[in-house]
């Protein structure tokens, strides 16, 4: 090889090196700019946390002050009984602005724990901070203090003021209006207890199969109460023997086969539900009925019997009321735990 070709190569030699360093520098340029935006967004995210936890105490102390303030006037001596139940309409709105918070609580720290710390994988971490995965296992082994936290401000309270005018007044001296207020609150506590069990049950990390796996036990407890507590009774049982249990006669047997068809129907769906989760198929009409038919259901037996419609019943025929009231109830809560798909 000629001087002419060895010069003329080792200078290609040393442009591509040359461009190559420059491309390396271009790179953990980047690489550097990318580390100090991930760890400027891990900042924000932090105080974003922060912020988001100061509101939800706020939520917390604004439920609390309100609780005092409606107690007070409405337990006075000439105070308005009726202020009492005004304050479990307002719980609700309180314990759905906790509950997006919490949410979105929950939403951060995924993205932290999975985006930037790599899920403890150091190949795909972004940071150096590693405190989001760190805290998630301590989080889970005392949740129950998280419930406890977060059913309590508001479920509680709601709890206590019905119960409060129930002890003043007596469901004996109830007007219409209370009546109408009180199976309101029901219907409000119960909303409430449906979302901060959404709320604290959140976890986007929790795989299909479990997720799945709590569904299918759901609908298979709905199903046979469905159909040993409601369904075959109402269609299959003789008229007298209502009567012998404890109910009014006042019911014409035809409309008590009705409604044990219309559970019939019910039954099919969930059935149809309960297939096509083991499919791996949404069941989403069937969690949506389901919330919709336990939800009234619940709310309704429980405001008849808190006004003492049961009351002249036979014991066994109050006993079935309540245990329905209690099974829609749970039902209620599964599908509002594990129904979303």
């Amino acid at each position: 090889m000629s001087t002419v070709d060895s010069a003329a190569a080792a200078q290609a030699q040393a442009a591509a090196e040359a461009e190559a360093a420059a491309e390396a520098a271009v790179a953990a340029a980047a690489a550097a700019d990318e580390h100090r935006d991930r760890v400027e967004e891990y900042k924000t995210l932090r105080e974003e946390t922060l912020k988001r936890v100061e509101i939800r105490n706020q939520i917390i102390n604004l439920a609390l002050i309100a609780t005092g303030a409606l107690l007070t006037v409405g337990a006075g001596q000439n105070g308005p009984r009726t202020a009492l139940l005004v304050y479990p309409v307002i719980g609700l709105f309180f314990a759905a602005g906790y509950c997006y918070n919490y949410i979105l609580l929950v939403e951060i720290g995924r993205y932290l724990r999975e985006v930037l710390e790599g899920a403890g994988d150091t190949k795909k971490r972004k940071v150096a901070m590693k405190w989001a995965t760190e805290l998630k296992p301590r989080h889970d082994r005392f949740r129950w203090i998280d419930y406890a936290f977060s059913f309590g401000p508001f479920v509680g309270t709601q709890v206590l003021m019905m119960v409060v005018h129930v002890g003043l007044v007596g469901l004996q001296n109830y007007s219409r209006l209370d009546r109408a207020l009180l199976e309101l609150d029901l219907a409000c506590l119960a909303a409430t207890v449906l979302l901060l069990v959404h709320a604290t049950r959140y976890d986007p990390e929790q795989g299909a199969a479990q997720h799945a796996g709590a569904l299918t036990n759901v609908l298979r407890f709905k199903i046979a109460v469905t159909a040993g507590l409601w369904c075959i009774p109402l269609l299959l049982v003789p008229g007298t023997f209502f009567t012998s249990f404890g109910f009014p006669a006042e019911v014409p047997v035809v409309l008590v086969r009705l409604l044990g068809a219309a559970y019939l129907a019910l039954l099919v769906a969930y059935v149809g539900g309960l297939r096509a989760v083991r499919d791996g198929k949404s069941a989403g009409t069937a969690v949506g009925m389901g919330l919709v038919s336990n939800g009234a259901a619940c709310i309704l037996l429980l405001g008849y019997g808190l006004a003492g419609d049961y009351a002249g019943w036979g014991g066994l025929a109050q006993a079935y009321m309540w245990a329905s009231a209690a099974a829609a109830g749970l039902v209620t809560l599964g599908l509002a735990s594990f129904g979303r798909q």
